[in-house]
C-alpha cells in the first residue's frame, strides 16, 4: 500500500483605491451648478424650474431613501473627497479597499496491490478558489459591505480516477479506468433575486450616481464529464494485441440571474418626446451653458429626472422553468446540455522481422448528438423555414406554410454511427 497526500494554500491579500463619483450636497435639494461658456460659476435649480412650470417638483421618497443610503457612506472613516472642477454639481469619494483573493491545493493519491494479479490505483485532486472582486461593493462602510460579493467569484474544480490492473495471466494483461471532472464556477455567488425587495420588487437605474445596490448578477454553471476506458493486452507470439472501448459523457449546467429573471428594471431619464424635455432644455441654454457638447445639458436632464423619479422605459425577461414549462418569476435562465461518445477498438503490432514491425488496427467511434436535457429548447419546423413564401427574392409570391410555428425539440440533429 503507498498513500500520498498533499495540501497547498494560497492566500493574496490586496489593498487598492476605490472611487465613486456623488452628488454635492445641494444637487440633491435640485441645485445644479456648471462653468458656462464665460468660465463663470453658475447654479439653476431644476425643480423650480419644474415646479413654475407645472411639473412635479418634488423629490422621489424611495429616490430619496436610496441616495440617503448613498450620503450615509460618506461619513465612512478614512473617506476622502476631491471636488470635480469641470462638473462643479459631482465630487469624487475615495477609500481604501482591501481583499483577499484564497486557493486551495489538496491532493491525494493511493496505491493498492490487492493479490500478486490486482492492483488499485486511485488519485484526486482539488482546486478550490475564492477570487475576491475587482471593485467590491460599490461604497464604503459596514453597512454597504454586505455587498462586498459584487463582481467577485469562487471555483471548484477537481479531477477523480480509479484505474484497476488485473493480470489475467503471464500473457494477457487488462486496464479498467473510470475518470470524472466537475468543475463548478459560480459569479457573484452573494447575489440574491430578492435583494430589490424594498423597492418592490424593481430594479431602479438611476443616472448620474452609482447604484447603492450592485448591478452584477449571478451565474452559476458546472460542465462535469466522466469517462470510462477499458484496454486489453494479449501477447502472442510476434502480435501484440490490444483491443478495448471508451466512453465519454458531459454535461454543462447553468442557472443564470443576468437578465434578472422577472424582475424589471425601470430606467430614469427624459425622454426626447417629454414635454419637460423642451422646458429644461431651454432653460439651462438661456444660462450659457457651453453647447460645443451636450454633457452639461444631458447632466441637468439627468439631474431632474433622478431626483423625481422621470422614468424614460421599462424592460425584462421571464424565464420558463423546465418543471411546469411555465413562465416564473424569480427563476434564472436554465441551460442544460448533454453529450456522449463511445468506441470500440482494436489494434495489433506485428514483429514481422527483427528490424520490421507492422501496426495495424481499425477504430470505430460513435458520436450521439449534442442535445438539451430539459423539454424548454425549440427549433423552426421543417416547413416552416420558409414561412408563407417559396419565392426568393420574390415579395408576393406564396405557397409555402401560411401558418409558421415553432417545435420542442431538444435534439437539433441525429446521433452519428458511422465514424469508423
Amino acid at each position: 500500500l503507498f498513500f500520498f497526500a498533499y495540501f497547498e494554500a494560497e492566500p493574496t491579500p490586496s489593498s487598492g483605491i476605490r472611487n465613486v463619483t456623488v452628488l454635492q450636497q445641494e444637487a440633491l435639494n435640485g441645485n445644479y451648478t456648471f462653468i458656462d461658456r464665460n468660465n463663470v460659476r453658475k447654479t439653476l435649480n431644476v425643480l423650480d424650474i419644474a415646479r413654475q412650470n407645472g411639473f412635479p417638483s418634488t423629490v422621489d421618497p424611495i429616490v430619496k431613501s436610496m441616495l440617503d443610503e448613498i450620503r450615509a457612506t460618506e461619513s465612512t472613516s478614512g473617506v476622502t473627497f476631491q471636488d470635480d472642477v469641470n462638473f462643479p454639481f459631482r465630487r469624487t469619494m475615495r477609500w481604501t479597499r482591501r481583499s483577499q483573493t484564497n486557493q486551495f491545493y489538496p491532493t491525494t493519491r493511493v496505491d493498492f496491490q490487492a493479490t500478486n494479479s490486482i492492483a488499485w490505483h486511485g488519485s484526486w485532486n482539488f482546486r478550490n478558489s475564492r477570487f475576491a472582486g475587482t471593485n467590491g461593493a460599490p461604497y464604503p462602510g459596514e453597512a454597504a459591505s454586505q455587498y462586498e460579493w459584487a463582481d467577485s467569484s469562487k471555483a471548484n474544480v477537481y479531477t477523480a480516477s480509479s484505474t484497476l490492473d488485473w493480470t489475467i495471466s503471464k500473457n494477457v494483461f487488462n486496464n479498467f479506468v473510470f475518470g470524472v471532472q466537475r468543475n463548478g464556477e459560480f459569479f457573484s455567488p452573494g447575489f440574491d433575486i430578492r435583494q430589490y425587495k424594498q423597492y418592490g420588487d424593481r430594479r431602479l437605474n438611476l443616472p448620474l450616481v452609482t447604484a447603492y445596490i450592485p448591478t452584477n448578477t449571478s451565474d452559476v454553471r458546472n460542465n462535469p464529464v466522466f469517462e470510462i476506458k477499458n484496454n486489453l493486452t494479449w501477447i502472442r507470439g510476434k502480435h501484440t494485441v490490444k483491443m478495448g472501448g471508451s466512453m465519454l459523457n458531459t454535461t454543462f449546467w447553468s442557472r443564470f440571474y443576468g437578465n434578472r429573471a422577472g424582475v424589471l428594471t425601470y430606467n430614469f431619464g427624459i425622454r426626447s418626446d417629454d414635454p419637460i424635455n423642451n422646458i429644461l432644455d431651454t432653460a439651462i441654454r438661456n444660462e450659457n451653458v457651453v453647447t460645443a457638447n451636450t454633457t452639461d445639458i444631458d447632466n441637468f436632464k439627468n439631474l431632474y429626472a433622478l431626483l423625481t423619479g422621470r422614468i424614460n422605459g421599462i424592460t425584462g425577461t421571464a424565464n420558463v422553468n423546465p418543471a411546469t414549462k411555465q413562465f416564473e418569476k424569480f427563476f434564472p435562465q436554465p441551460t442544460n446540455f448533454a453529450f456522449t461518445t463511445a468506441g470500440l477498438f482494436f489494434q495489433d503490432s506485428f514483429r514481422a522481422t527483427p528490424n520490421l514491425t507492422v501496426n495495424y488496427g481499425l477504430r470505430w467511434q460513435f458520436d450521439g448528438a449534442i442535445h438539451g436535457t430539459i423539454p424548454i429548447y425549440s427549433t423552426v419546423a421543417p416547413d416552416s423555414v420558409y414561412g408563407p413564401s417559396k419565392g426568393n427574392f420574390q415579395p408576393g409570391v406564396l405557397g409555402g406554410n401560411m401558418d409558421p410555428a415553432f417545435i420542442q425539440n431538444s435534439s437539433p440533429y441525429k446521433r452519428d454511427f458511422k465514424n469508423p
